[in-house]
């Protein structure tokens, strides 16, 4: 990381306000639920306000490489190496869809929060394991 990234990253760190998108893609595979939020103070002074909100539908092609897949105890390593990518870009396109619509530059955005695609919801109650590994 080149030094330049690091001092914008410590002075984001040290801002008293943050704009920041939050993302979830779940399992309905529905679209991507975006939040335009902003996030003041630290610690147990946190403040968080949600100042525009919206689902970006996915296509039924995206949906359909995601299904190929889902919920899938095992999969091509080289499809969902390659789905990796294409996540990303279709991520990236509704992110900048939905910025659009709110009249807002990708400048304004701090930081986005992401936990990726989910592709195997695997609760205790599927696998019955307790801990990964032996």
């Amino acid at each position: 990381m080149s030094q330049a990234a690091v001092q914008k990253l410590a002075a984001l760190a040290s801002a008293q306000d943050r704009t920041i998108l939050g993302l979830m893609s779940g399992t309905s595979l529905d679209g991507l639920d975006i939040a335009l939020c902003r996030v003041s103070g630290s610690g147990l002074e946190t403040q968080i306000k949600v100042e525009k909100f919206c689902t970006e539908s996915y296509t039924d092609e995206f949906r359909h490489d995601v299904l190929t897949i889902f919920a899938r105890q095992t999969v091509e390593l080289e499809k969902l190496t390659l789905l990796h990518r294409k996540i990303a870009e279709v991520h990236s396109g509704l992110i900048n869809a939905a910025l659009d619509q709110w009249e807002r530059s990708s400048d304004d955005i701090d930081l986005i929060a992401s936990h990726g695609q989910t592709i195997y919801h695997a609760p205790l109650s599927l696998h019955g394991q307790e801990q990964f590994g032996d």
